[in-house]
């Protein structure tokens, strides 16, 4: 795990292993966060939205996040 700051708006963790070409890094707690609001919100929307804020959106499921952060 390096140095990478969490692209969440309103996250200053840096310490993150999950990472996306489009949606940038993201931490364990935000991760955490986002999985379970899947079926919820958008992952564009949840990024966006201030950390720890509930944001009614178009819901992610489990598999656009595991598409998001973990390509084949």
């Amino acid at each position: 795990m390096g140095i990478k700051a969490c692209d969440r708006n309103g996250c200053d963790r840096i310490m993150c292993d999950n990472y996306s070409d489009q949606f940038g890094y993201l931490c364990f707690e935000c991760m955490t966060e986002l999985q379970s609001k899947a079926g919820n919100i958008t992952i564009g929307d949840f990024m966006a939205s201030p950390k720890g804020a509930d944001k009614p959106a178009e819901p992610a499921t489990l598999d656009d996040i595991d598409a998001a952060f973990n390509p084949s």
